[in-house]
């Protein structure tokens, strides 16, 4: 007797590609901090970090500077290691530049307790604080020139919480693990440059008869989109 064959097993979906493994973020030593301890080379880098690829030129017109100061301040970026030549771009007849493949971390708080590294320090962390307080407030000012999708897609919130400081550690490790899934993506159609902010910290009250929340609750969550709908409904 012929037993009937069993049915063919469907083939398993195949898994995703995974990620681009990036290039390790290159730590910032005393050497790097004190090249980059300058307002022009800080508005370089983050020229370079958000909109990509540039000249000299570019750069000078962008920010109102001669492209031979441009220029200077570049060498010297590059030259501690926290910029690239990009030579997949033009002709070779003026150099372009690229941010670091991987990216920079300054580990800013063991630079502050040195007495020989914390004024270049400061000036470092104030000058990209400013940075991406101007970017945010600009999108807060700019965003209903978007298309619906893109409003929708973006959040500004806070939220308040009572961890311990190894549960900080945790969430900011895991929230670094999401963000660097989509890391090192490229260009392709219907993407834009899109700038996370991230910051986590304690903020113990100020008056002492404050209670804190005892859950997560604390300030609303919101999107631009939460705020349009609520401005609706009081009409």
């Amino acid at each position: 007797m012929i037993e009937p064959s069993e049915p063919a097993a469907s083939p398993e979906p195949s898994a995703p590609p995974p990620p681009p493994e990036l290039p390790a973020r290159k730590t910032i030593d005393v050497s790097g901090l004190r090249a980059l301890a300058h307002p022009l080379r800080i508005e370089l880098l983050d020229q370079l970090s958000l909109h990509g690829p540039a000249t000299a030129s570019q750069l000078g017109r962008r920010l109102g500077e001669t492209s031979g100061s441009t220029s200077y301040h570049l060498r010297q970026l590059a030259r501690h290691g926290l910029i690239e030549d990009d030579e997949r771009q033009g002709s070779g007849r003026e150099r372009w530049w690229r941010h670091r493949e991987g990216g920079i971390r300054l580990h800013g708080h063991e630079f502050l307790r040195r007495e020989d590294t914390r004024a270049a320090a400061q000036l470092v962390i104030r000058e990209f604080q400013r940075g991406k307080d101007e970017r945010l407030q600009r999108w807060m000012e700019t965003y209903q020139q978007w298309s619906q999708e893109w409003i929708e897609a973006s959040i500004d919130g806070v939220m308040m919480m009572r961890l311990d400081a190894a549960e900080l550690h945790e969430l900011v490790t895991e929230l670094g693990a999401v963000i660097d899934r989509y890391r090192g993506r490229q260009a392709r159609p219907g993407t834009e440059s899109v700038e996370i902010q991230l910051n986590a910290f304690p903020n113990p009250p100020l008056h002492d008869d404050a209670t804190p929340p005892a859950d997560s609750a604390g300030a609303p969550e919101t999107s631009h989109r939460d705020a349009d709908e609520a401005k609706d409904e009081t009409r």
